[in-house]
């Protein structure tokens, strides 16, 4: 039963142990209690703006919008998904978020989104761009 006893009272203590130093970033190893180690923080949360909805009417040829980034972990790789239009060409975005319509001088028409992923596979969408031709 002292045995038993003893046990039970380093357990406890071990987990008061264990417990009390999962609240650092900082932990010091129950086996080697010299030894640290370090948990990388969490990035964070990835950002777009602008977000909302984009309604551009009367656009023509080559007119910009610049999208930014903020949080996650750069390098950020920039998209144009869920591209539906009537006329070519695609809009294109740079590696620095400039969104730029076709260059046809009389404008296009069309929908599309701008999407955003930073080098850990975060995502970020815009709202629903429309392009109205001129």
């Amino acid at each position: 039963m002292r045995n038993s006893l003893v046990i039970t009272i380093v357990m406890i203590i071990m987990m008061g142990f264990i417990l009390g130093s999962c609240s650092n970033m900082e932990h010091t190893n129950i086996f080697d209690p010299g030894a640290t180690y370090y948990e990388p923080p969490v990035p964070p949360k990835l950002t777009l703006s602008p977000t909302g909805t984009q309604d551009l009417q009367n656009w023509m040829g080559g007119q910009t919008i610049q999208f930014t980034a903020e949080g996650g972990t750069p390098p950020y790789a920039w998209e144009i998904i869920e591209y539906d239009s009537m006329y070519n060409p695609t809009p294109t975005i740079s590696s620095d978020g400039l969104f730029t319509e076709g260059p046809t001088a009389g404008g296009m028409q069309g929908t599309c989104k701008v999407k955003v992923t930073d080098s850990n596979n975060q995502t970020a969408t815009s709202g629903l761009i429309t392009i109205d031709q001129a």
